[in-house]
């Protein structure tokens, strides 16, 4: 189970864990962004194994969204840390907040929706397609901007990087 994952993710947000880019890990990206304060995370992370890549949704990403959208928007700022599902319940619980029962409503949704593809060990595009599926519940007029993106490797962030710059006729930037 991903769950056992915690402490290697919690290294990594703390700084103490170095993530390299290998040839066939998983890369992410993602942004999430209060629109009320540009309080934001950005960055890129390879996740070498499947399990690491549901790890990292389940424990960072979504109760990340989850706290930011609900108790983040009151602070006006973004929430990014480790927490397992117990913990986002709870942290969300105790804001008291209307919003919050909303956020845990939909946090539970997507904790579910993760959970049965690590049980069924979706494959690439299934998870591609929770992610995109996400972020297009996750509504930016509601004052958090989301974006999220996953590739197969780092070959496909290169290929789209430059399909991306031959689109907008600036190829010669990328160079």
């Amino acid at each position: 189970m991903s769950e056992n994952l915690i402490p290697y993710w919690e290294k990594w947000i703390e700084g103490n864990e170095d993530i390299d880019i290998t040839e066939d890990g998983y890369i992410l990206r993602y942004y999430m962004v209060n629109e009320f304060s540009s309080d934001g995370v950005k960055d890129w992370v390879c996740c070498t194994t499947k399990k690491k890549l549901f790890a990292f949704i389940k424990y960072i990403l979504l109760p990340s969204i989850a706290i930011s959208k609900t108790i983040g928007i009151q602070y006006k700022e973004v929430y990014f840390d480790v927490a397992n599902y117990e913990e986002t319940i709870d942290i969300l619980s105790k804001a008291n907040l209307t919003s919050c029962k909303r956020g845990i409503r939909h946090y539970n949704k997507w904790f579910d929706e993760i959970s049965t593809l690590e049980e069924e060990d979706a494959d690439f595009e299934l998870i591609k397609s929770f992610l995109e599926n996400l972020c297009i519940e996750v509504e930016y007029k509601e004052a958090l901007y989301l974006e999220v993106d996953l590739f197969r490797n780092i070959k496909c962030v290169g290929r789209e990087l430059i399909e991306e710059y031959e689109h907008d006729n600036m190829l010669d930037v990328l160079e």
